[in-house]
């Protein structure tokens, strides 16, 4: 008689995960993403669901202190004023794209040595270097990001390397171009 595979006890238990991003006068701008994972599963592996995301601040005198507010426009508008976040954008161009590139469902921001380059090279895009710079220009900060190929759910743009600028007055994305589409 085989032993069958049981299940223990089922509960769902709340994950939270942090991402600390760019620093603006004091103040960290932070990502929480809230999940249940099933942990007491015995033999099968972990189901995840209900994932939410939510944008916040934290001070960096106090690192598990979080306020929660909401969409990233929201939380660059509320931690400071335009001019300090441009300028925290100037002073942090790749943390600041890396930022931007999550709360837009980007994958990875180019930029040297970046594992953007990496995944590029494994969907035959040729030349991926071309796509590594993270500039400013006119109050805006513009870069290339690399959206995956989902592999569950449905794939709202296609995958590929995208050239994003992203406004510095408003903190909106202003402009999304697909320059190289995977697979071709």
């Amino acid at each position: 008689m085989t032993p069958k595979r049981r299940r223990l006890h089922k509960s769902l238990t709340p994950v939270t995960s942090v991402r600390r991003f760019v620093s603006i006068d004091g103040t960290t701008v932070v990502q929480i993403s809230r999940f249940r994972t099933d942990l007491d599963v015995y033999g099968d592996p972990p189901v995840v669901a209900d994932a939410t995301d939510v944008w916040g601040w934290c001070s960096d005198e106090e690192p598990d202190h979080f306020r929660e507010i909401g969409q990233l426009r929201d939380v660059l508008n509320t931690i400071a004023a335009q001019p300090m976040v441009a300028a925290a954008a100037v002073a942090s161009p790749r943390r600041f794209a890396e930022m931007i590139a999550v709360a837009h469902g980007f994958s990875r921001v180019f930029y040297a040595g970046s594992f953007a380059v990496s995944l590029a090279l494994e969907a035959h895009i040729p030349d991926p270097k071309r796509f590594c710079s993270i500039e400013i220009v006119q109050q805006s900060l513009k870069f290339h990001a690399y959206r995956s190929l989902e592999l569950f759910g449905e794939q709202h743009e296609p995958a590929g390397v995208y050239c994003v600028s992203f406004s510095l007055m408003d903190f909106v994305i202003q402009r999304r171009v697909l320059v190289a589409e995977y697979p071709e």
